[in-house]
């Protein structure tokens, strides 16, 4: 009964985007991307004659950024090695762009048992690796093989961490649960992972959080220009500004013209970067465009994807979209380069988030009009000691990647 209300609902939420589509530009972009997908992955696949293949799953962009130093160690040892990275966002698929051949990007297909069993057929993963918490229950049975028309395929969770009031939990989404246990749980942090372990799953092990390993990374290859670094004044930026952050951050900035902004949309649509300078009582130059237009101004608006995570660099304190709806974006990115961090309150999911919050490198609003105060209180922290605190945390928290790597290079190449 519960296969079945799942598969319906799935049917249901497939067939209500495919209406809205025409006045929705997301959903437009989500049944677009998955119409005929099937023949293009047959032609860009023909020639993949030798070597393991792996499948990435990634919901959007972020996740997709935690898995590259996962794929990047892999193709140190195996060269030849093919990978279908997966997307259910067009956040993700839209914005993500491959020149070599071994690599296809693909959204992942709505959730049925026919849908799953056809793609993994065709592409054949000898592993496939979820990023966090990408629980698709027709997914898991056609890996786990839980139908006669399917063999299994190891699979594995990286960074996962299932809370304790999870709906997993629920006796209702036992079957789910078990599919789950059937994988490789890489946990996010020894706390968690000895939360599963009482709860009787047996295959984990500890990875800790790759993001660390991205944003070390992003330090070494940093090439972005520093903005405003002529100025003593105080920066701020607003990254990943989501629309229910957009009155809080036009109110503050237009109330205090006096320290120098960046501005970056979580989502760079026109309309809602039109919207924002529309609103900000202050002059802007748009990130894109600073090499044309005059660039004097004290606000930029970010509006490019991928840039970021290096424009971070240089700001004394970054408020970080999303924590008054699903939860903060990344806060590693900003917290790398030493700059101050704000967020809203819904943390309660997210380990990183609380744990950066109890070691003091996190101030957490609990409404929005905390945030002149968040921002007065970050203004006034001793950055000595913060960027002690700063350097322990990343030190102490650097992923386990390496042996990951190595589980998988057995499996996907025993020569090794």
């Amino acid at each position: 009964m519960i296969l079945f209300l799942y598969t319906c609902g799935i049917r249901f939420y497939g067939g209500l985007l495919w209406l809205i589509s025409p006045f929705h530009s997301k959903a437009k972009q989500w049944t677009k991307g998955r119409k005929g997908q099937i023949s293009r992955i047959e032609k860009l696949i023909a020639n993949w004659h030798e070597g393991p293949r792996i499948m990435i799953h990634a919901a959007s962009y972020g996740e997709y950024e935690m898995s590259i130093p996962i794929i990047s160690e892999l193709q140190k040892t195996i060269p030849e090695l093919k990978c279908i990275i997966s997307f259910y966002s067009p956040s993700g698929y839209e914005n993500v762009t491959f020149s070599d051949s071994k690599f296809v990007k693909i959204y992942l297909p709505l959730d049925t048992i026919s849908n799953q069993r056809k793609l993994i057929e065709l592409i054949q993963p000898d592993a496939v690796i979820f990023i966090k918490y990408e629980f698709w229950y027709n997914l898991l049975r056609v890996l786990s093989g839980n139908n006669s028309k399917s063999t299994a395929t190891p699979y594995y969770y990286t960074s996962i961490n299932i809370p304790e009031d999870s709906y997993l939990w629920n006796p209702l989404a036992k079957s789910l649960l078990n599919l789950i246990k059937n994988g490789r749980l890489w946990c996010h942090n020894e706390t968690n992972m000895a939360f599963l372990k009482n709860r009787g799953i047996e295959k984990l092990e500890l990875l800790g959080d790759t993001r660390i390993d991205k944003v070390i990374k992003n330090v070494s290859t940093h090439n972005h220009p520093i903005l405003f670094d002529h100025t003593d004044n105080v920066k701020i930026i607003f990254g990943s500004l989501c629309p229910e952050d957009l009155d809080m951050a036009v109110d503050y900035i237009n109330n205090n013209q006096e320290y120098n902004y960046a501005v970056a949309p979580h989502d760079v649509e026109d309309s809602f970067i039109e919207e924002i300078r529309n609103r900000l009582k202050i002059s802007s130059v748009l990130y894109s465009r600073m090499n044309t237009e005059s660039d004097n101004q004290n606000l930029v608006i970010i509006d490019t994807l991928g840039d970021l995570k290096f424009l971070y660099k240089g700001f004394d304190i970054a408020y970080v979209g999303g924590g008054f709806s699903k939860g903060p974006h990344n806060l590693l990115e900003p917290l790398i380069y030493g700059t101050k961090i704000i967020c809203g309150s819904n943390i309660k999911k997210f380990p990183l988030a609380q744990d950066l919050n109890k070691k003091g490198l996190l101030l957490v609003m609990n409404n929005e009009r905390e945030l002149e105060t968040h921002i007065d209180e970050a203004i006034n922290t001793d950055e000595n000691l913060f960027i002690k605190k700063k350097e322990a945390y990343i030190q102490d928290n650097k992923s386990r990647l390496p042996q990951l790597i190595k589980e998988l290079q057995q499996l996907l190449n025993p020569n090794l």
